[in-house]
C-alpha cells in the first residue's frame, strides 16, 4: 500500500525544513488541534517514515477514535499547507523570482510609477546575467509591460516592442542552443534519432544569430555531435572559470556532458589531456554541488564516481580524492561509503591485501553497501586462496547465503550481477570456461575479464 502524498512529501524533507515547516503548520493550527498533532506525530517519526506500510494502522493507536477517513483529511490539509509552504520557502531564497511576481502584481493594481522602478532595478541587476532563467525573466517583464496599460509602453513608442523582441530572440536563441545539444546527448542515450528536430533547431538558429562567433553551447554541439575537439579545452576553460552562476542549468548540464565526452574520448584512445581534464571536471563537480540532492551526495553517487576515477588515475590520485570529498555524502554513515570506495579503488589497482582492511568488521549504511563490501571482501580471498582455501570456501558460502537472504530487498539488477560475478568466481576456481557474453548484468566486470583472461 502506497504512503500517503504528504508522509511521502515528509520523506524528502531535510533537517533544516522540518522546523520551518512546523512554524508554517502553527502559523495556520494551534498546538491542540488535531491536524497539528498529526504533523507532530509524524515529525517524531521522521526517520521511520519511509518504512512504514500503512500510516493511519500505527497512528490509530495514539488517535483512538479518530476514523480512518478523517485522519486522511487531516492529512490533506497538511499536503495543502505544505503546497504553499513549498511555494514561500522558494519565493524566499529567489529574489528575481520574487521581483517578477511583485511587478506583475504592481502592473495589474495600476502602480506603475513602483513597478517601473523594479523594472529598471531588475533589468540593470540582470544586464550581464546571459543564463536561461535571467534571458526569461527579462523577457517576461518587458512582456509584462507591454501587454498592460502601462504609460511607459506609449512613453517609449515602437521601442517597447523592439526590445521586447530583441529580449525574446535573447532568449529563444540561448534556449535552443541548449536543447540542440541534449537532442544529441539524450538522442544516444535512448538510441533514438532526433534528426527532424535538429534540422529545425539549426535553421532558426541561423536565423537568430547575431554574430559569427560561436556560442558556448556552440560549441558543445560541435564538440559532441562532430568531435570537434579543438572546444574542449576553452569549454572547461569557461565552465571551471565561472562561466555560469552556480547551480544553474547550464552549469551542471555543460558539467556532466563534458565529463561524459571526455570520457568516451578517452575510452577511444585520444592524445588529449582527458585524465587531467576529467580529473578537473570531477573535482569541480563535487565543489559546485553538481551531483548534490539537497546540498549532500548520495552514496551511489560517490561510489560511482570513485568507481570512473579509478579507470583514470592513480590508486594515490583517488585515495586522495576519496579521503578529501567523503565528508560530502548524505549518509549517517559517510565512513562506511568511504571504505567501500576505499576497496573499489583498491580493487581496480589489484591491491588486494588493503580490501581486507575496508572490508572486514566495518559497519555499513545498508544492505547494499553491505553487499557491496561483502563482494568484495570474497574477491580478496578468492585472490588470496592458495593460501587459505578453507577461508575462501566460508566466505563463499556466507556471501551466497547473505545474497539468498536479500534476494527479495535488493533491486533485480543489484541481486542479478553480484550472483552472476558469484558464478563466474566458482567457474574460474573449478577451471571451467567462461563465456562472459552470457551474462548482461555483471558486478566488476572488468575485473572478471582479467580472471577470465588469467583463468583465475
Amino acid at each position: 500500500m502506497a504512503a500517503p502524498k504528504f508522509v511521502q512529501l515528509l520523506t524528502s524533507f531535510d533537517k533544516d525544513e522540518w522546523p520551518s515547516f512546523k512554524k508554517y503548520v502553527l502559523s495556520q493550527y494551534t498546538e491542540n488541534s488535531d491536524t497539528y498533532r498529526i504533523f507532530k506525530w509524524l515529525q517524531d517519526r521522521k526517520n521511520e517514515l519511509s518504512n512504514i506500510d500503512d500510516v493511519y494502522i500505527l497512528a490509530s493507536k495514539q488517535f483512538k477514535g479518530m476514523a480512518s477517513k478523517v485522519f486522511l483529511n487531516h492529512l490533506s490539509l497538511l499536503y495543502q499547507l505544505a503546497e504553499r509552504w513549498m511555494v514561500n520557502e522558494q519565493l524566499s531564497h529567489e529574489n528575481t523570482t520574487f521581483k517578477l511576481l511583485l511587478h506583475r502584481n504592481l502592473q495589474r493594481r495600476g502602480m506603475y510609477h513602483i513597478a517601473d522602478q523594479l523594472s529598471n532595478q531588475l533589468q540593470k541587476d540582470l544586464t550581464n546575467n546571459k543564463e536561461l532563467s535571467a534571458l526569461w525573466t527579462k523577457k517576461e517583464i518587458l512582456h509584462q509591460e507591454f501587454y498592460s496599460y502601462n504609460p511607459i509602453k506609449y512613453e517609449k513608442g515602437a521601442l517597447a516592442l523592439s526590445q521586447l523582441m530583441d529580449a525574446t530572440f535573447e532568449y529563444i536563441q540561448h534556449m535552443l542552443s541548449v536543447y540542440q545539444v541534449e537532442l544529441v546527448n539524450f538522442g544516444k542515450i535512448q538510441k533514438h534519432d532526433f534528426q527532424l528536430e535538429e534540422e529545425k533547431s539549426v535553421k532558426i538558429l541561423l536565423l537568430l544569430q547575431v554574430s559569427g562567433e560561436c556560442s558556448f553551447f556552440g560549441k558543445m554541439y560541435e564538440l559532441i555531435k562532430f568531435d570537434k575537439t579543438e572546444w574542449l579545452e576553452s569549454l572547461k576553460y569557461d565552465l571551471v572559470g565561472g562561466k555560469w552562476p552556480k547551480g544553474s542549468l547550464e552549469e551542471v548540464i555543460s558539467t556532466v556532458y563534458l565529463i561524459r565526452k571526455t570520457s568516451d574520448l578517452y575510452e577511444r584512445g585520444s592524445q588529449l589531456p582527458t585524465v587531467q581534464i576529467i580529473s578537473e571536471l570531477f573535482a569541480f563537480a563535487l565543489k559546485q554541488g553538481i551531483y548534490a540532492e539537497h546540498g549532500k551526495l548520495s552514496p551511489v553517487t560517490f561510489r560511482n564516481i570513485v568507481g570512473q576515477l579509478s579507470r583514470y588515475q592513480s590508486f594515490e590520485f583517488v585515495r586522495n580524492f576519496i579521503n578529501e570529498w567523503y565528508t560530502q555524502i548524505a549518509s549517517n554513515f559517510a565512513e562506511s561509503t568511504r571504505d567501500v570506495s576505499h576497496a573499489i579503488n583498491c580493487l581496480k589497482n589489484e591491491k588486494y591485501e588493503e580490501i581486507y582492511y575496508f572490508t572486514r568488521m566495518k559497519q555499513f549504511a545498508d544492505d547494499t553497501e553491505k553487499g557491496m563490501a561483502l563482494s568484495l571482501h570474497l574477491i580478496a580471498c578468492f585472490m588470496d586462496r592458495k593460501i587459505d582455501y578453507d577461508l575462501y570456501a566460508t566466505t563463499l558460502h556466507n556471501f551466497v547465503s547473505y545474497l539468498n537472504r536479500h534476494k527479495t530487498t535488493f533491486s533485480t539488477k543489484f541481486y542479478k550481477g553480484l550472483l552472476n560475478t558469484v558464478k563466474i568466481i566458482k567457474k574460474i576456481d573449478h577451471g571451467y570456461e567462461v563465456d562472459l557474453s552470457l551474462y548482461d548484468t555483471i558486478f566488476y566486470r572488468e575485473w572478471c575479464e582479467k580472471m577470465v583472461k588469467k583463468k583465475g
